[in-house]
């Protein structure tokens, strides 16, 4: 199961943006922090994901 498939539009646009940032602003913490929130966007997909299959 793929968690991007569970991505809003919003979502989506974000990441989109985090990976343009990471691309242009390449210094490692920059791209540290733009994983991490990626990261944490695709599991809150993924747990929205998980709570409407247990309903």
């Amino acid at each position: 199961m793929n968690n991007e498939e569970f991505l809003t539009d919003e979502e989506l646009k974000q990441i989109e943006q985090l990976t343009d940032r990471m691309v242009n602003h390449a210094s490692e913490e920059e791209i540290k922090r733009c994983i991490t929130e990626i990261t944490m966007i695709k599991e809150r997909a993924r747990l929205r994901q998980l709570q409407i299959t247990e309903k």
